[in-house]
């Protein structure tokens, strides 16, 4: 199942190129299937809503930074379409992700290759990534959630050059605002976070 990462209302503010490749991952989240039956009060109506999380992820592949940065989103919690499944959906500045998960005695099994495809048009980079989900598990519990998901990453990005002047040869020039040609994407990021639910 592919899921988009969709503009949402009221970004307070746009991520750098860092933020951008820490959650092309940094929502880095889902898999593992679950075996044996669950009942509808696996999900008590005091655990779902919307959780702050904070965490690390690690990303490292090509044309990404190699390093562990923070992982800081809203996690929206609620029922899924049958009775053991639960909803969740990823919010990261201006970008959302839905994913569904398997729920027993509080345990989350996300099931693995569930896919979101991350397009950002963004002032200084735009382009199209894919995460794959490879792992991951989680913990929805007494208000409080725990998620540790690995992503597959694989795509192509643009950077933009803003206009700026240059000297040559003793000439001041002036060099446009250009788009750099595209240049591929790939590698895995890895996640884990937790967070309490919020107020109504």
């Amino acid at each position: 199942m592919r899921r988009t990462f969709t503009r949402g209302p009221g970004s307070a503010g746009r991520p750098n190129a860092l933020e951008r490749g820490a959650f092309l991952g940094a929502l880095t989240w889902a898999a593992l299937g679950w075996a044996g039956a669950a009942r509808p009060s696996d999900l008590p109506a005091g655990d779902a809503g919307r959780y702050g999380l904070h965490g690390t992820s690690h990303v490292a592949g090509t044309g990404l930074p190699a390093r562990d940065v923070a992982a800081d989103l809203l996690a929206e919690v609620g029922p899924g379409r049958s009775a053991n499944e639960v909803r969740v959906v990823l919010v990261w500045h201006a970008y959302r992700c839905e994913l569904t998960a398997q729920i027993a005695a509080g345990d989350l099994a996300f099931r693995g290759g569930q896919t979101c495809l991350v397009e950002l048009l963004e002032p200084e980079a735009r382009g199209r990534v894919e995460a794959r989900l490879t792992s991951g598990r989680g913990r929805l519990q007494g208000g409080e959630l725990e998620l540790e998901l690995g992503f597959e990453l694989a795509g192509a990005l643009q950077t933009h050059l803003a206009a700026r002047r240059v000297t040559v040869l003793g000439t001041e020039l002036e060099v446009p605002d250009t788009w750099m040609p595209e240049f591929p994407v790939s590698g895995r990021v890895t996640s884990s976070a937790r967070g309490r639910r919020e107020a109504p």
